[in-house]
């Protein structure tokens, strides 16, 4: 399965939610039972610091996740373009990238 390309826009300071429906590669609903998910923020891909998105199957049979961030990890962020991907392990232990893509983080004013 190629990671479909989806860019975020995060405003600073801000609580920050979204959902992804992964997708086999043949459009079905990817089943996510007995799976765990992860996703991350970086700079660049060898980065050392990042950014952890609090993630949620919001439906395993349906494929569905939420990643979240608080206003407190958005405020840490420097505004600027970052990027991410979402990652799936199986109950066999092996690893698929789901998702991809830039984030930006829009400067906040007020934070």
């Amino acid at each position: 399965m190629a990671a479909p390309t989806a860019n975020i826009v995060v405003d600073q300071g801000s609580d920050f939610s979204t959902s992804i429906a992964i997708k086999n590669s043949n459009g079905s609903n990817y089943n996510l039972t007995e799976c765990s998910v992860d996703s991350y923020i970086k700079k660049h891909e060898t980065a050392t610091s990042k950014t952890v998105f609090s993630v949620g199957i919001t439906s395993a049979i349906g494929g569905e996740v939420s990643l979240s961030l608080t206003d407190t990890q958005t405020t840490a962020m420097k505004s600027g373009r970052y990027f991410y991907d979402v990652v799936i392990t199986e109950s066999t232990g092996s690893k698929v990238r789901a998702a991809q893509g830039q984030v930006f983080v829009s400067p906040g004013i007020t934070t």
